[in-house]
């Protein structure tokens, strides 16, 4: 149940806001700058890569311009697969593919990728490290692993109680709420944000407030030493990237990425 009302929630976000080119557009742009932070040219040529929760393919579409062999991108929002390959049209890609499928149960074979490249999506599983387990067995022998992952804060429970009470409310009405929320909130957003975003130009306020307070499923969080260990311990050298600047879907005060390469 949940998993339906979460595919509901990023299938509504992709009608509402992620459809708009000019979204897209400033999405791909500010994904470039994670990848390019987290890759160079030579290890992206002629990859096969997965893009695990590529939502309306930003970074799917970064990999097929850089150079990248074979680029598969999943997503459990049919909708968001529906926007990624309307833009991987208009973006002329030909090396590209998506399917639906969920990160807890991975239709690949062990080994079946280079680079394995997660942004955002890890926090959503309901197991992160029974979740990292499947990513991992679906890696190649010297393959690398990028994930973005949410860090712990004191806020939490607060915020884990609010979207317990605000994922009760019906899908069809939560848009308008949202749109009322943002109205209300954008002069303190301005205020205390640790940096200036243009939402009018970038990722709406609206869809910032659906996206971080509407989802049905618990927000795992975790510390960067927690997942660097188990990566370790897997067989991985792992590095964290950091200096990221002018991304409006990461914050270091917020998250975290964590590069991993495996031990050959």
């Amino acid at each position: 149940m949940k998993e339906n009302k979460l595919e509901s929630l990023f299938d509504l976000i992709a009608t509402e806001f992620d459809d708009d080119v000019r979204i897209f557009s400033n999405h791909y742009e500010q994904m470039a700058i994670v990848c390019r932070a987290c890759f160079c040219h030579e290890e992206i040529k002629g990859k096969m890569i997965l893009d695990a929760g590529c939502g309306t393919g930003a970074a799917v579409t970064y990999f097929s311009r850089n150079g990248a062999d074979q680029i598969c991108g999943i997503d459990l929002s049919e909708r968001s697969l529906e926007v990624a390959k309307k833009m991987s049209t208009q973006y002329e890609l030909r090396n590209v593919k998506f399917q639906k499928a969920n990160l807890s149960s991975l239709p690949f074979l062990s080994g079946t990728f280079d680079i394995v490249f997660s942004c955002g999506a890890l926090p959503y599983a309901e197991n992160i490290f029974e979740t990292l387990d499947g990513l991992i067995r679906i890696t190649s022998k010297d393959g690398v692993l990028v994930l973005m992952l949410l860090k712990k804060n004191s806020l939490d429970v607060f915020y884990n109680s609010l979207r317990r009470i605000l994922c009760l409310i019906p899908v069809s009405w939560i848009k308008n709420l949202a749109k009322f929320l943002a109205f209300l909130t954008r002069p303190i957003a301005k205020l205390f944000l640790k940096r200036q975003i243009d939402f009018s130009q970038g990722k709406p306020l609206e869809q910032t407030i659906l996206d971080g307070f509407f989802s049905p499923v618990r927000l795992n969080k975790e510390n960067p030493r927690d997942i660097q260990n188990f990566l370790k311990n897997k067989g991985f050298e792992t590095y964290q990237i950091k200096n990221i600047k002018d991304v409006d879907f990461y914050s270091p005060y917020t998250a975290f990425i964590i590069k991993a390469v495996r031990k050959q």
